[in-house]
């Protein structure tokens, strides 16, 4: 081989090698929510005929957020009172006739259940005229409004969102690769733009 050009001499440290652990760090993207949200739609079909509350808005547990036009359900209702009271009107004739042997018990029988299923109309249309008025399930802030009056409420639909801002959490989407570094009661630190420190 050809002969080799004469390299300096250059003076090296030697270290002893050591283990250390270092932090690695993964940034996130989060979302700050509420953890108590509700979708309040209507469990009957109607009219929205008030609409008390805006986005914005606090509101108290039991306050009336909105109403719909109920006048289907009352008539309803005051068909099954009617009802009612003339099956139980029945059902004492029957039972005055049983007693003087004048009726056999199976139409007594008879007026007993229609009596019975004459109060459980009445109870269903009550518990119908019920749903007509809708009440916030819990204190909170109105954040979005999805109806207004006169619009057509149906099951299914929402017509308000409700949060309650006393108690937030935060939500992300953590990748896979480090996911089964963390555990369940590790403390992250967490950086919020609008809020200093």
């Amino acid at each position: 081989p050809a002969p080799q050009a004469q390299l300096p001499t250059v003076s090296v440290k030697v270290a002893a090698i050591e283990k250390k652990t270092r932090a690695a760090t993964e940034e996130v993207m989060v979302t700050v929510r509420a953890k108590l949200r509700a979708n309040l739609q209507a469990k009957v079909t109607g009219r929205v005929e008030q609409m008390r509350v805006v986005p914005g808005q606090q509101v108290r547990a039991g306050e009336l957020l909105f109403e719909l036009d109920a006048r289907e359900i009352q008539a309803r209702l005051d068909q099954a009172l009617a009802l009612r009271q003339q099956a139980e009107s029945d059902l004492k004739r029957f039972a005055a006739l049983l007693e003087a042997k004048s009726a056999t018990q199976a139409e007594f029988d008879s007026a007993q259940a229609r009596a019975r299923t004459a109060v459980a109309a009445v109870t269903e249309a009550e518990t119908l005229l019920s749903y007509a008025k809708v009440l916030a399930p819990f204190a909170g802030v109105i954040t979005r409004k999805h109806a207004d009056v006169g619009d057509l409420a149906t099951p299914g639909n929402p017509l308000l969102e409700l949060e309650d801002p006393s108690a937030l959490r935060l939500e992300a989407d953590v990748p896979e690769a480090v996911v089964g570094k963390l555990s369940l009661g590790d403390k992250l630190p967490v950086r919020v733009a609008s809020l200093p420190g």
